[in-house]
This record gives C-alpha cells, structure tokens and sequence, in this order.
C-alpha cells in the first residue's frame, strides 16, 4: 500500500514539475520540509520546536527570495 501510494506521488510530483518553469518548481520543493512538520503536527500531534520554527522561516524566507529574484527584470550590460 504504501509503495504504491508513495510511487503514484513521485509520478505526479514529476508531471507537476515537468508542466512549470524550473525557477516554479524549485520553490515548491523547498515547501516539502514545511509540509513535513505539519503532517507530524496534524497526525502525531506533536507541536513544532523553536528550531523548527525558525528553520521554515528561513526556508519560506530562501523561497519567497528566489521567487522574486527570478521574475525581476534583469539590467542589460551596456
């Protein structure tokens, strides 16, 4: 069951990256340590630790900057 599940997720996970600009799906893979914490909240029900905390907002912080940095205009070199 869980090999299947896992396997089927890979597959979608590379058809999404494969339909989006790579700059796109960079910012999406620095989500899943996100999503990992949430799940461990949501079915463990164990609260994230300070480190944890400040971990996600610096890779929110690193996503959300690599974002911006890529959809900027970038100066032409005279």
């Amino acid at each position: 069951g869980t090999g299947i599940l896992s396997g089927a997720a890979q597959l979608l996970a590379t058809a999404g990256y494969r339909a989006m600009d790579m700059s796109e799906a960079a910012v999406f893979s620095y989500l899943s340590p996100l999503l990992a914490v949430g799940v461990d909240a949501l079915l463990w029900r164990r609260s994230p630790t300070g480190a944890m905390v400040a971990g996600g907002g610096l890779i929110v912080a690193a996503g959300v900057w690599m974002a911006w940095s890529q959809r900027r205009p970038r100066a032409e070199a005279a």
